[in-house]
């Protein structure tokens, strides 16, 4: 049964390839044992009908992942592209925004990490961690874990000899910024990337390079797609939105500055800080204004891909530029 779930999922990952649907992204799938590509020619025609059909690929027992993010939007993305396909998911999110994709309920049912302690995840909770699951019907259900959010977080499930999914959307080291223990998750990520089973990758080219850099590794390069917004670029309000700046005197400085040079040149598109517009804002919000200026803080926000999936325009200093603005003000974490 075992063999023929890991020839159905590798089959549904050629499939993805063929029909150019963010094959980048389900290549998460590739962390099974590989089938024939003829399987999938054979029948690109069954599986390509509609949702639940292909989920009949996993009608005898569903592809399950297992998640405890502190971020909602990768694994949102992830659920959205590969629930049709019969995948299922334990979504037991730590992330404060939880409400917003109703994922809060799951980490009510968590036993030892929480909210407070997951993140740095302290040695002696791993252990913890696996003897109070190692029994538990829910875990035995499991087929893969991933981890996003932070990347370290799959440390945790090392232990169940299951398949280990993961895509750093930041710094990997995130939560294991001490010498040791970040030296130690350097030698738990060379392990796991060792196991065929298992996927390590990132959803950015700067952090694809700084995983080699750290660790020897070569890790795939997953850009997250973000097809869950079904609002597209729709401009009817005025103006230009500036996204939120890390250092926030330097983005109050910048909206003075192009506003008073807006005036000079008698222009009308104002800029303004979005979380001034919008205290809280649907995507729909953003979509309606005439673009979306940045002043990065970092390499990978999950807004990005959302607002770049969405069709907005995007603005931001060339290199060069930012480059000055990082040596004076430090404008980027």
């Amino acid at each position: 049964m075992r063999i023929l779930k890991l020839s159905m999922a590798r089959s549904v990952l050629k499939l993805v390839t063929y029909t150019a649907v963010t094959a980048a992204l389900f290549l998460v799938l590739s962390y099974m044992l590989a089938s024939p590509l003829q399987y999938v020619l054979n029948n690109v025609d069954r599986l390509q009908t509609n949702g639940s059909r292909v989920g009949l690929l996993f009608a005898t027992k569903p592809l399950v992942i297992w998640s405890n993010d502190y971020h909602i939007s990768p694994i949102n993305d992830l659920k959205h592209i590969l629930r049709p396909l019969g995948v299922t998911f334990i979504d037991k999110s730590l992330s404060g925004h939880c409400h917003i994709t109703g994922t809060c309920e799951g980490k009510k049912s968590l036993k030892v990490i929480n909210r407070d302690n997951a993140m740095y995840l302290t040695p002696s909770l791993i252990p913890q961690f696996y003897e109070a699951y190692k029994n538990d019907a829910e875990m035995q259900s499991v087929d893969a874990f991933v981890c996003f959010h932070p990347a370290s977080m799959c440390e945790l499930f090392m232990q169940f000899n299951k398949s280990l999914i993961v895509i750093a959307s930041t710094r990997y080291e995130l939560g294991r910024f001490g010498v040791d223990r970040w030296k130690t998750w350097n030698n738990h990520l060379v392990h796991i990337a060792a196991t065929s089973t298992n996927v390590v990758a990132a959803n950015n080219l700067y952090d694809v390079e700084y995983i080699k850099y750290f660790t020897g590794i070569q890790p795939q390069l997953l850009p997250s797609f973000c097809g869950y917004i079904p609002d597209k670029y729709a401009p009817s309000r005025p103006g230009f939105l500036l996204a939120p700046v890390h250092h926030i005197h330097f983005g109050e400085l910048l909206v003075s500055a192009y506003n008073k040079r807006c005036k000079t040149v008698n222009c009308s598109a104002s800029l303004i800080p979005v979380r001034r517009k919008y205290r809280n804002y649907k995507y729909s919000d953003l979509a309606a204004h005439a673009g979306i200026v940045y002043v990065p803080y970092q390499v990978s926000v999950m807004s990005l891909f959302e607002q770049y999936r969405m069709n907005i325009p995007l603005f931001f200093p060339s290199l060069e530029l930012l480059t000055s603005w990082q040596h004076k003000d430090m404008v980027s974490v």
